[in-house]
């Protein structure tokens, strides 16, 4: 796990397993860490203190609550990181079986808060001395390959590879994970997931930048969402 002394960090999706855990590791590692997670229609509740338990919430939808947020973590420290955590729900429905409102409301609380934040983390890192961001996409309880989860991995995807090499020259990296659920009791923990996020958000990963890393921790989903998971994967061709 890489050192994070003296760097400022602003993690979302803090009401996630993933993100809570790398909130505490990045703490351990030195880091200053501001936890928020995403709440519609709220500016922002809550202390930006370091109380892991309570993040702070803001509508990471709203521009200006975005731009709240990141000026209220350049106030309290020098801000060079941010890890985004998403985990993309759907159901484990197809694209013609999902309510549009559902995709909507996926699309936004998953996609357009990551373009948000990112979009004003570059800005903050360009005018600064660089940052590093490391996207992290939380597919435990996902079917693979198929509705809002595939195409918000696909978008993260290129958004990430998109920040490596058109603000690399200027200082900014940027890196995505990709969280995968294992039934078998095969794979990690969140911990382990968080370790390898801090590496990346840590200048010990200073050579690493538009890489893709692909994890996977022990799921407890089970059940019909299991078998549906295995069918698809059966049919795409993967062995289960």
């Amino acid at each position: 796990m890489g050192i994070l002394a003296l760097q400022g960090l602003i993690v979302s999706g803090a009401e996630l397993p993933i993100a809570r855990a790398v909130v505490t590791a990045a703490r351990s590692a030195g880091g200053d860490v501001l936890a928020c997670t995403h709440r519609p229609g709220v500016t922002a509740e809550g202390r930006p203190d370091e109380n892991a338990d309570s993040p702070l919430a803001a509508d990471l939808a709203d521009e200006l609550v975005v731009d709240r947020l990141f000026e209220l973590a350049s106030d309290r420290m020098p801000l060079s990181r941010l890890v985004n955590v998403v985990r993309p729900g759907d159901g484990g429905h197809g694209p013609a079986d999902l309510p549009e409102d559902d995709w909507k409301d996926a699309l936004i609380s998953s996609l357009h808060t990551s373009f948000l934040v990112i979009q004003r983390a570059v800005g903050e890192f360009i005018c600064g001395d660089g940052g590093r961001i490391v996207n992290v996409i939380d597919m435990t309880e996902c079917v693979p390959d198929r509705g809002v989860a595939s195409v918000v991995r696909s978008a993260l995807s290129s958004m990430s590879r998109c920040v490596a090499k058109e603000y690399g020259s200027r200082g900014v990296a940027c890196s995505l994970v990709v969280v995968c659920g294992d039934t078998t009791g095969a794979g990690g923990a969140p911990e382990d997931v968080a370790a390898a996020v801090v590496y990346l958000a840590s200048q010990d990963a200073s050579i690493v930048t538009g890489d893709e890393l692909h994890l996977t921790i022990r799921s407890g989903t089970t059940g019909l969402f299991n078998q549906e998971r295995a069918r698809c994967k059966s049919t795409s061709g993967l062995t289960t």
